[in-house]
């Protein structure tokens, strides 16, 4: 499943931390990953056939993605493997 990134506050969605300084953003990193786990991952699983343990799901990205998902895969480890 490719998702596409907010634009120009990809740094705001993607950085699970608030910046010292506010005009870097960040932040919101956390609610983008209460989605995958919550919302999109398990309508997912409800709608094709997936193995839905952690073994067989992982999340990927570069840049600022990359770090959300490294946050995904280690905070939510139950998750993504």
């Amino acid at each position: 499943v490719g998702i596409d990134n907010a634009g120009e506050r990809r740094m705001d969605e993607y950085n699970p931390w608030k910046a010292a300084d506010p005009r870097q953003g960040g932040g919101e990193g956390e609610a983008y990953v209460r989605f995958l786990v919550e919302t999109l991952k398990p309508w997912i699983d409800a709608r094709y056939r997936t193995r839905p343990g952690p073994a067989h799901t992982t999340v990927g990205g570069s840049s600022m993605g990359g770090l959300v998902s490294l946050y995904a895969t280690l905070t939510r480890p139950e998750t993504f493997g």
